[in-house]
């Protein structure tokens, strides 16, 4: 029988790359239960959101690729940071998709953009963003100064998918471009705790401003979260032929 303290330290080591043809996703819906996320005027809840979608994009690649699905949770719970990464670690999942909605003190902020891990972030606002989005995760899980640390030597690990993420984040945020007829805010790079710790390519996808009085009555659209669910399987799909076309014969 394993012994916990010998289980906690391999699952607290940092990923070795291991390249094969990609048979499990992991979907994160962001937040969760006590966790709101951003909350829009009419009270409309960022989690509820990311759940609708998670759901819609699961659907779609069971059905139309035929893969396995891991979701980080299946209703309105709260679910840890640590948690979160660790489903898709322990389910060894190949990609790693975190889904939220943004919000901003600017209502005219508005589109999507899609993140991949990086300890310097791509300019102010995508560090503000990821702070934010970590916060929440400190009060649940509790990061100390052990932690920290920890989390930069996982940002070394991750080094190692960051071709991969780029270009999942590039064909996914291409797809939202194309089919939502948003604002396009382009891929970005920030210090996202979520990302850091997934042993494989991840991404961090904001799909738009529930801050914005306009994309807010877009997120409480079924039709539109249809479109959004659409666009990031599109996305996935088009870099699961281009990394299965790269490395299915190695």
């Amino acid at each position: 029988i394993e012994d916990n303290a010998d289980k906690k330290i391999r699952e607290d080591q940092p990923p070795s790359k291991k390249i094969a043809l990609i048979e499990t996703i992991c979907i994160d819906p962001g937040h969760g239960g006590s966790d709101l996320g951003a909350v829009g005027k009419s009270k409309v809840q960022e989690k509820d959101i990311t759940l609708k979608v998670s759901k819609k994009l699961k659907q779609l690649i069971v059905s139309r690729l035929g893969l396995r699905v891991v979701t980080t949770r299946e209703k309105d719970t709260e679910v840890s940071l640590n948690s979160r990464v660790s489903i898709a670690n322990n389910q060894k999942a190949q990609i790693f998709i975190s889904i939220h909605v943004n919000s901003s003190f600017r209502k005219s902020a508005r589109g999507s953009e899609t993140f991949y891990v990086s300890l310097k972030a791509t300019d102010r606002e995508a560090l503000l963003l990821s702070q934010k989005e970590n916060k929440s995760f400190e009060e649940i899980d509790k990061i100390t100064e052990d932690d920290e640390l920890k989390m930069i030597l996982w940002d070394m690990a991750q080094n190692e998918y960051i071709k991969e993420s780029s270009k999942l984040a590039s064909y996914i945020q291409d797809e939202l471009n194309i089919l939502l007829h948003t604002v396009n805010r382009g891929v970005k790079q920030a210090p996202f705790r979520v990302l850091m710790r997934a042993a494989m390519p991840a991404v961090l996808v904001e799909i738009a401003f529930l801050s914005n009085p306009y994309e807010a009555q877009k997120l409480q659209d079924n039709a539109f979260l249809d479109k959004v669910a659409d666009a990031i399987y599109t996305g996935i799909s088009k870099y699961i032929y281009y990394h299965n076309s790269t490395y299915g014969h190695e």
